[in-house]
């Protein structure tokens, strides 16, 4: 109950203005209900009233990240990491950036050290193997998200990574499985979508192709 629970850290807010808390829960809150520039507002008052906390640092960095201020955002997770050198969140969210700006190998790099920090990191895990499908190491990729997978076997994103991996060697039948196993989970997932559709033009099954991609 995202609304009602947003309406109720605004009432506490008005009775406890400078409490730092509030504004870092207000922040994520809107950040996850697609408000981002809420969540900016909140989670640069948050880190004004209390630069202490990491984690407030690496969920603003997050926010910029959606609205895709990248420099913003990868000085915001730098900040974290100077306050707490190991933490996995801004490490895997580094990763993040680096993937949205196109740099491959330092996205690899930075997921690779949110594993070493945290070895059953989801995220970390499934975006690592995501980012070694697009640098056309599919092969590496497998390993990976089994073990996301064993940990998590309806996580829809480590689904939808595998098959877009077998895609890339060409098992298309288990392609097709796997993405349709990840939208059974997550109704509307783009990406799995267009694996299907990509598989369905490589079987030159042109009317399901058009189906998924129009989807």
């Amino acid at each position: 109950q995202a609304t009602r629970a947003i309406d109720l850290i605004n009432q506490a807010i008005s009775l406890e203005p400078n409490f730092a808390l509030f504004h870092s829960n207000l922040a994520e809150m809107n950040r996850r209900e697609g408000k981002a520039d809420a969540a900016i507002k909140h989670g640069e008052l948050d880190i004004q009233l209390d630069p202490s906390m990491a984690s407030a640092h690496s969920n603003l960095g997050i926010a910029y990240y959606d609205v895709k201020d990248y420099a913003h955002a990868k000085n915001c997770q730098e900040k974290a990491l100077e306050l707490q050198s190991n933490m996995p969140q801004a490490l895997s969210n580094l990763g993040s950036i680096e993937r949205a700006n196109k740099s491959l190998p330092e996205a690899i790099e930075w997921y690779r050290k949110a594993i070493a920090a945290s070895p059953d990191y989801l995220e970390a895990l499934s975006n690592l193997g995501a980012v070694l499908v697009e640098d056309d190491r599919a092969d590496e990729a497998i390993p990976i998200l089994e073990k996301a997978l064993g940990l998590a076997p309806n996580y829809p994103e480590a689904l939808c990574n595998m098959g877009l991996a077998r895609l890339r060697q060409e098992q298309l039948d288990l392609a097709i499985a796997l993405l349709q196993r990840a939208l059974l989970i997550k109704p509307g997932y783009a990406e799995a979508l267009i694996g299907l559709g990509q598989i369905y033009l490589e079987k030159e099954n042109l009317d399901d192709a058009e189906t998924v991609l129009k989807q």
